[in-house]
């Protein structure tokens, strides 16, 4: 709340139409000063505790036991803590993002296509889901969603889990690809994606730190298209391995 009444009396002396970057490449936190380097080092650490030293956030999950208990049941772990953060700077830098962008239609309608996608599909219904499936992602983004063994778990789940194969299929192979012809991928990145989401709203004072060379881009497709080489290759492989009494596994430690 503290956030948003600051982001609305920064912003509403704007009346002109118009997006305002006034003294963005002065600030400390926006143009990698001393606070941008402390903000960067604190969220580094803070994944580092989550992957590697969870036990250290005991007493921060704690705090968010009664939500968790409201949503799921279960007391808060650290992803728990993780999402529900998340979540957060989403809606109260998407907040900021609408306040901003208030003279324009299109990137208001967009941040709230975000703004829902992160709240309701990606962080509400999987916490009423005992998998934790996330609607608003797809393989490959998480490629794990059609390997065999999340098939014969989803299966084995009833008609729930059948339904979520279905939708992870579907969305991967006939709509991402019809979606992307028609529009870019800027339907996926700019309008449901929960990292797309992040950049567009907590990351908006800072696109100008990025790198914009012809360089960065190329290094980047070729990244992106290695990745997605390399999971087309294991997802094939796995199905083969589990379609022939796992012939590749039997073949390897042969």
């Amino acid at each position: 709340m503290g956030a948003l009444i600051f982001f609305f009396a920064q912003l509403k002396e704007s009346p002109v139409a118009g997006v305002k970057k006034n003294n963005l490449m002065f600030l400390s936190m926006t143009n990698r000063g001393m606070l941008g380097w402390m903000t960067a080092v604190f969220l580094t650490g803070m994944y580092v505790l989550i992957y590697w030293f969870p036990e250290l956030l005991e007493n921060v999950n704690r705090i968010f036991d009664p939500l968790s208990y409201t949503l799921t049941g279960n007391p808060a772990n650290q992803w728990f803590l993780y999402g529900t953060l998340y979540t957060i700077a989403i809606l109260v830098m998407g907040a900021r993002m609408i306040i901003h962008n208030r003279h324009n239609k299109y990137q208001i309608i967009r941040t709230i296509s975000v703004m829902f996608f992160q709240l309701v599909l990606a962080y509400l219904i999987p916490m009423f889901i005992v998998n934790g499936f996330f609607f608003t992602y797809f393989w490959p983004l998480k490629f794990e969603y059609l390997f065999p063994s999340s098939y014969d778990y989803l299966i084995q789940s009833g008609g729930i889990g059948m339904f979520m194969f279905f939708w992870a299929a579907v969305m991967s192979f006939i709509a991402t690809p019809i979606l992307t012809y028609f529009y870019g991928k800027r339907w996926y990145c700019s309008w449901v994606c929960g990292c797309g989401a992040m950049a567009e709203t907590l990351g908006d004072p800072f696109r100008q730190n990025s790198d914009k060379s012809l360089k960065s881009w190329k290094i980047e497709r070729w990244m992106v298209h290695s990745v997605l080489l390399i999971i087309i290759i294991i997802t094939a492989l796995l199905w083969i391995n589990s379609t022939n009494d796992n012939f590749i596994l039997k073949r390897f430690y042969k």
